[in-house]
């Protein structure tokens, strides 16, 4: 697919928390722009340079990552995590969350949404809702199913939920659905670490 046969998908706007906000906003418009080759040498060494410019300009990385807040509170979701889309809390509770998400141009596969974006997508929003209801878990399986294609640019609802919670052992389950048409399911187990280990 060719930058003049991909879809133009207009981003959605981010709220909240200042400065951090509009810059993970230019990252993922960079990204999304950066998704179809330029076709133009120059511009892809000139658009390394100037990366590279920030790069040094932000100078090495910290020898430990500060912490990620990875709660379902804030809107949108993902200001901590550059590698999933978006997701617009709609109504949640420490069992259950509603949400909707749009995939940009970065997430396109094969004329749709890429099937890994989607799993990573659930990984991330169903370890947001344990985390909601037993803090601190580790995921130990998750199984997705592609019932139909996901359409870029679109926004998309997600619903998770605890279907049990036993001991450390977390159920859960995920739909991905467009107007009412079920696009994708999931379900997955979460296990809560034994005190001391995490």
């Amino acid at each position: 697919m060719t930058a003049a046969d991909s879809p133009v998908v207009a981003p959605r706007a981010v709220e909240g928390e200042g400065n951090r906000a509009e810059l993970i906003a230019t990252l993922r418009r960079l990204q999304d722009r950066l998704a179809d080759a330029s076709g133009s040498e120059d511009l892809d060494r000139w658009t390394a340079q100037a990366l590279s410019t920030v790069l040094a300009r932000h100078g090495p990385p910290p020898s430990s990552p500060g912490p990620r807040g990875r709660d379902l509170s804030g809107s949108p979701i993902g200001l901590d995590q550059v590698l999933v889309p978006h997701f617009w809390v709609i109504e949640s509770s420490p069992d259950t969350v509603r949400g909707s998400v749009r995939f940009t141009q970065s997430f396109l596969g094969r004329g749709a949404v890429h099937g890994g974006a989607i799993a990573l997508l659930f990984d991330d929003v169903l370890g947001r809702l344990v985390e909601t209801r037993a803090g601190e878990a580790r995921t130990a399986y998750l199984r997705v199913d592609f019932r139909n294609l996901a359409p870029v640019g679109e926004d998309l609802d997600i619903h998770g939920t605890v279907v049990s919670f036993t001991g450390r052992k977390l159920q859960m389950g995920v739909e991905l659905s467009y107007r009412g048409t079920l696009l994708a399911e999931g379900d997955g187990l979460w296990i809560v670490p034994r005190a001391g280990l995490s």
